[in-house]
């Protein structure tokens, strides 16, 4: 049975102000951030010795499982056009602890941590430019960067999306332009592509090893695409524009990847981008000289700033739905009587996200259990994130196979594509991808685990008080 919110009707509502070009510009700006410009070269590394084409097969791949997740958000997007996006829609098929459990993840890992991993990314190309060497430089550049996306989303949902449009329509430009270049600008070889398929340096028997973890990887840059129904409540017409923006949306983003990969490809040999973190620098600096390692460094910066924004956008529209359950902290379910945002969940998750980043937490826990950590800053930030969110994005899917047995009465003003094939197909996906985690990096994995299971007694407690109530 769905469990109903606890509503106000004398509280200020959401102001219905996204449209449709917002809400796909939330969609492909969350997931574009920092992953094509990182990602390929260690896909290069570690699928490089089977061909170009099996690279290539394996960001299709990632890009169409991305496409079947949205598919199946757009069915319960249509289905409940409520603020808060996957927490409704677990609450709807689960009941609300695991939609709580999947917040209280969002709250303490998953959003502040990929807030704070992308705030690093951005500060980290930003010493380009700043020359802010050392790691408090970046730390603090990336806290003044949360701490303005936190100003522009606190003064209204307009302001975060007029951001939202400008930063996306900039660095899908900035992207695209790097493509043409690379095609249109003597100096790419067609040859850089060859092999096409090859037997590898494993042979094909380790192959299926190597593309599960290259797939954690890829995954990780298409990561992002729920968030486009987080705002629901404040779209014009959300249950035809959210389906919408998540089908164009996760779409753009994958033919963008692929091009992308053809043209960093096409610009530099198999030999030069194995490995190469500055990838995408590499190639402009082949195209346009000495300038062009600049050039990128800014296509980062405001690639992640966007990205950066697209989720502090959308995660505060999470903590207020709990909290308007009662399974949260009061404050938090609260709109601001001016502005019509979630204000005091839009401050907390900037506080948080800011203490990830200024907290130097290899010296703590090494200074505390005698540990030796010496993870960057980036990479323990990432580690956190993937192993639960692909759990929850898993469980979301299955929601939909759930609903149409439990409650097929329900009004469904979109229905996914390719039914039951496609989300059964991103389930068992999921279910892989959590598995392979789990034996890959089985600290972070348990770590997550340990803080989901941290939320069981603080829903207890939260939701004694909410029956007392």
């Amino acid at each position: 049975m769905s469990e109903t919110p606890i509503i106000e009707i004398d509280k200020p509502t959401f102001a219905r102000a996204l449209g449709p070009v917002e809400g796909t510009c939330i969609v492909i700006g969350t997931v574009i951030g920092s992953g094509i410009f990182l990602v390929p070269a260690s896909v290069a590394r570690d699928a490089g010795s089977w061909g170009f084409g099996t690279i290539l097969l394996i960001w299709v791949v990632c890009g169409l499982l991305s496409l079947a997740g949205a598919l199946s958000y757009a069915e319960l997007s249509a289905m409940f056009p409520r603020a808060g996006g996957q927490y409704v829609y677990l609450r709807e098929a689960y009941g609300s602890l695991w939609a709580f459990l999947f917040g209280w993840m969002e709250f303490w890992v998953a959003r502040a941590g990929s807030v704070a991993a992308l705030a690093v990314a951005f500060a980290h190309y930003a010493g380009v430019f700043t020359h802010q060497d050392g790691d408090w430089g970046v730390r603090w550049t990336a806290f003044i960067m949360i701490f303005s996306l936190t100003v522009v989303n606190y003064l209204g949902v307009r302001w975060g999306g007029t951001v939202q449009v400008l930063f996306t329509a900039t660095k899908v430009a900035a992207l695209g332009a790097l493509i043409v270049c690379a095609f249109a600008l003597p100096g790419g070889d067609t040859r850089n592509w060859q092999p096409w398929f090859s037997s590898g340096a494993g042979g094909l028997a380790g192959l299926p090893m190597v593309i599960g973890t290259v797939m954690i990887a890829v995954l990780w840059a298409y990561d992002g695409w729920a968030n486009g129904a987080a705002v629901s409540e404040e779209m014009k017409q959300p249950q035809r524009d959210v389906p919408r923006a998540l089908f164009f949306g996760t779409s753009i983003i994958m033919a963008l990847y692929l091009l992308a990969n053809l043209a960093y490809h096409f610009t530099l040999p198999m030999s030069q981008i194995n490995g190469n973190e500055r990838v995408a620098g590499a190639v402009a600096e082949r195209l346009f000289g000495g300038v062009g390692g600049g050039l990128v460094s800014a296509a980062v910066m405001i690639s992640t700033f966007g990205a950066t924004n697209g989720l502090m956008l959308t995660g505060p529209r999470i903590f207020y739905a709990m909290s308007r359950d009662g399974v949260f902290f009061q404050e938090m379910g609260e709109l601001h009587s001016r502005f019509r945002t979630p204000h005091w969940a839009i401050l907390f998750q900037g506080l948080w996200a800011g203490l990830l980043v200024l907290v130097p937490f290899n010296d703590l826990l090494n200074s505390l259990f005698h540990w030796h950590l010496d993870t960057p800053l980036y990479d323990q930030l990432f580690t956190f994130v993937i192993f639960p969110s692909w759990a929850f994005y898993g469980m979301t899917v299955a929601g939909v196979l759930v609903m149409r047995r439990t409650r097929p009465q329900l009004a469904r003003p979109y229905r996914a594509w390719g039914y039951p094939a496609v989300p059964v197909l991103f389930i068992f996906t999921a279910l892989a991808f959590v598995a392979h985690t789990l034996v890959h990096q089985p600290m972070e994995s348990m770590a997550g685990l340990g803080i989901i299971a941290l939320g069981l007694p603080a829903y207890a407690g939260w939701n004694r008080g909410r029956k007392n109530t």
